[in-house]
């Protein structure tokens, strides 16, 4: 029986944390930590996990040695170096939630320092495994496209996903986070790299902070919805999203369940709530949209458009071929392929797979997968070792480098694999 621990059980930790506890016959959850006490206590309870394996500390958490066979990490971004850090060196293997780091010599020495040990170091790029990324990869390797020679991806972040995660929420500020780039898009940087099939070369990237900001706070607005005039009139005002929206309450940390109108005015009338706050007088800094250009070593060129201007959070993907092009839409799991001279034909995922929920089924694969690593087992398919995730992160500072710089052309320095001395930080 494997073991595993986690610390952080917000939203990722709580939806790994549920896969794993699944498989009771072959999984024990034997420790869980996380600051927020009632956050801590409901995983305990659900989990099993005695008193004397839960903490509130991380630093307590590491004090205490290694207390399983592998470790969860979903922490917060500027967090998880520090944390792989030290589980590495009590021995832990790790699936470690994206991003790898903010630094570039923190991701290296990571992966230097997890292969040096022997220890599974695997990242929660969990795309890779969703059965519309696997089916397109079918695709690829069929030859029904000929050789890809460009990639289109658009991420439509959604306006309420901006107001809430990166305008009033955890990952507003590069600086506590990490760059939008990164945290938001490593993801789609590390499908364009799977897909093209080889390392990038060169990237360049324009973008910015166009809209949230004070310049286009409305003269009669206020600071806080609750206070507001115009709110009734205004997309983004946080006391309707809320109470239409239980799932998005839950992730900034209100559980009334239902969620109640006079509750969550009661809790969006806190001046201290960030998520009370008008989108305009916020302190975030991270872009509201961004492109992003990639030119591969086999001589794929790609392109990555970030936007929070969009009604609904999708995915969108474009891969044209010397024989043939492909449409994918990402949130309705269809895949349209059309072979140059012959008729299009559409995969539709849910058909094949029926529950994609997760990540269109990602989230699962992945979990099982790392078990299936931790045993040995030879069909495991390690699709997100860190040897693999990492470049997506040279490709996200890279261009974050290169939009600071006016979109200068950047590029890549891939070969620091056996970087092992601990950066300072």
């Amino acid at each position: 029986m494997q073991t595993i621990a986690i610390i952080g059980v917000g939203v990722r930790g709580r939806a790994y944390g549920g896969i794993l506890s699944e498989w009771h016959e072959k999984v024990r959850i034997t420790a869980v930590c996380d600051p927020n006490p009632k956050k801590l206590r409901s995983a305990a309870e659900k989990y099993g996990v005695e008193c004397n394996r839960c903490f509130t500390s991380d630093s307590a958490f590491f004090e205490a040695g290694r207390l399983a066979d592998a470790l969860l990490i979903c922490t917060q971004d500027c967090q998880h170096f520090v944390h792989a850090k030290a589980a590495l060196e009590l021995g832990y293997h790790i699936l470690l939630e994206k991003p790898i780091s903010t630094k570039l010599d923190e991701c290296f020495w990571l992966a230097g320092k997890a292969k040096e040990s022997g220890r599974l170091l695997s990242i929660c790029h969990e795309l890779r495994y969703s059965f519309f990324t696997q089916q397109i990869k079918t695709v690829l390797e069929s030859g029904v496209l000929g050789e890809v020679v460009m990639l289109q991806q658009t991420e439509r972040v959604g306006y309420f996903h901006q107001a809430h995660s990166y305008v009033r929420g955890s990952w507003n500020r590069k600086a506590c986070a990490s760059p939008m780039i990164l945290s938001k898009c490593c993801h789609d940087l590390d499908l364009l790299a799977y897909f093209a099939g080889a390392e990038c070369q060169c990237v360049s990237s324009f973008g910015g902070l166009r809209f949230f900001h004070r310049g286009n706070q409305p003269a009669n607005a206020s600071d806080y919805c609750y206070q507001c005039s115009i709110r009734a009139t205004c997309p983004y005002d946080c006391i309707s999203f809320y109470q239409n929206n239980q799932r998005w309450a839950e992730r900034a940390g209100c559980f009334l369940n239902p969620c109640q109108d006079e509750d969550i005015r009661n809790w969006l009338s806190d001046q201290t709530n960030p998520y009370a706050r008008c989108v305009f007088a916020c302190d975030n800094d991270v872009v509201d949209h961004q492109v992003v250009n990639m030119r591969f070593q086999n001589g794929v060129c790609a392109d990555l458009t970030m936007t929070a201007f969009s009604k609904d959070e999708s995915r969108m993907l474009s891969i044209f071929g010397t024989y043939g092009e492909l449409a994918g839409d990402m949130e309705k799991h269809l895949i349209t392929v059309k072979p140059f001279g012959k008729s299009p034909y559409i995969i539709d995922v849910q058909k094949i797979y029926g529950d994609l929920s997760g990540h269109g089924g990602g989230d699962r694969a992945m979990v099982e997968d790392f078990l299936l690593q931790l045993e040995g087992a030879p069909e495991a398919k390690a699709l997100t070792g860190i040897e693999h995730s990492i470049q997506s992160h040279l490709i996200a500072l890279a261009a974050e480098q290169s939009r600071l710089n006016g979109g200068q052309a950047i590029k890549l320095d891939a070969d620091r694999s056996k970087e092992t001395q601990v950066p300072s930080f």
